[in-house]
């Protein structure tokens, strides 16, 4: 399944530990994703995380996410830290790590079957294991660019776990442009995602912002031949709340509707941390 579209602007600590505490605030996100709904045990995930600067340059994080498809039930806690080095008054580079404890399971009570088989038993015996997730960024008031490897064990030791569909690196570049007016600013982001088992997927998007950010539309287009398209708003500089659509891939798309996500965000304490920042 495609990765919570929060990660892209909303909040980027989702995709990449190194953005943990990023902005000098609390932030806490919330994102639910919602696909096939035309089919029985479609694939919902659910994602939280919350991210902080803790000042002396040092930033940290935690991001949960429950992913149920079928009869697969995939869960993963993932604790960050994260360090931010200032290059100049407005120039940064921020590296970040993460230590992560995945866990897959099979639902007996959703097998169609003997629920006692022993392939079940051995499955759900061997279906915890830990991984950790290396980040790298640089942001100045325009530029952000990333580089993220998710799954670090996995990628290193080929055999420890056979799964496809996992990320195997993320990278992304977006340049901020800012306007006097009710445009406030157009932010264009490219991203390459790398996928175990499968070809690697490019997104090429925009989020423009009206009203000094209170309201966003976002549109982004992916290489595997679909669309996301979404649109929030913020109250009181603290509470975003945005809606994304996903078309279904061009090959699916026949079969299956798209996938939808709501995304709620919050941001606190920015002056009081910032203050500590400095």
């Amino acid at each position: 399944m495609d990765p919570p579209g929060a990660q892209y602007y909303l909040n980027r600590y989702i995709g990449n530990p190194a953005m943990a505490g990023a902005d000098s605030s609390l932030n806490l996100t919330a994102a639910y994703q919602n696909e096939w709904q035309d089919i029985p045990g479609a694939p919902v995930v659910a994602t939280f995380a919350a991210d902080v600067y803790f000042g002396k340059r040092v930033g940290a994080g935690v991001t949960v996410n429950q992913d149920n498809a079928g009869l697969i039930n995939r869960n993963r806690v993932a604790l960050s830290y994260a360090y931010h080095l200032p290059l100049s008054d407005r120039q940064q580079l921020h590296m970040g790590i993460s230590a992560v404890l995945l866990n897959t399971r099979i639902d007996p009570q959703k097998v169609q079957g003997d629920a006692d088989d022993p392939e079940v038993g051995e499955y759900n015996r061997n279906g915890t294991y830990f991984e950790g997730d290396f980040g790298i960024a640089y942001t100045d008031p325009h530029w952000t660019i990333q580089a993220a490897l998710p799954n670090l064990v996995g990628f290193f030791k080929k055999n420890i776990y056979n799964q496809a569909d996992v990320a195997s690196f993320y990278t992304a570049a977006s340049y901020r442009f800012f306007f006097d007016g009710a445009l406030s600013s157009l932010e264009p982001e490219v991203c390459y995602r790398g996928i175990k088992g499968i070809k690697g997927i490019a997104d090429m998007g925009v989020n423009a912002a009206f009203l000094r950010d209170q309201i966003n539309l976002f549109g982004m287009y992916h290489s595997s031949g679909n669309f996301t398209a979404g649109a929030g708003f913020t109250i009181a500089s603290t509470v975003a709340i945005q809606g994304l659509y996903t078309t279904q891939t061009s090959g699916l798309k026949t079969y299956f509707s798209g996938k939808y996500e709501i995304d709620v965000h919050v941001r606190l304490f920015h002056n009081k941390i910032e203050l500590l920042h400095d």
